[in-house]
């Protein structure tokens, strides 16, 4: 009993740095901080594999709409996808044809940007399309 508590006793003090061990878990990462139909994965496994960040999206003084997306693999070896970004006006109407595929490495436990800006000023929705690296 003694043992026991000596053990609770140094170990209790050290709960929690284990936050700051463990970093990010993938269920806090992964949270809904999106849109569903903003961010759409070509399978349950890439998605699972991607953490998405808060999406920033502004709009400048011509009101061309900026986008930044932070992603970040979450497996052990990082992940190769290509992307596309479809812009959508205030009806939810394809505002020009989808953006061409381009591809992104993203390292694991880094985050990453995806940089978009619009090319018209009825563009005030967007739809990004993920798949893995053909």
């Amino acid at each position: 009993m003694k043992l026991q508590l000596k053990f609770a006793a140094v170990l209790l003090p050290l709960l929690p740095l284990t936050g700051c061990i463990m970093g990010d878990s993938p269920a806090m990462v992964r949270a809904d901080k999106y849109a569903p139909q903003q961010v759409v994965f070509a399978s349950q496994e890439l998605a699972d594999g991607i953490a998405v960040g808060k999406i920033e999206r502004t709009f400048d003084s011509a009101e061309i709409m900026h986008l930044t997306i932070p992603l970040r693999a979450v497996t052990d070896l990082g992940l190769s996808i290509d992307y596309r970004i479809t812009w959508f006006d205030d009806n939810h109407n394809i505002v020009d044809a989808p953006t061409g595929w381009q591809t992104k490495m993203l390292t694991p436990g880094i985050w990453e940007e995806i940089r978009s800006n619009s090319a018209s000023t009825h563009a005030k929705d967007f739809m990004m399309d993920i798949r893995y690296t053909q």
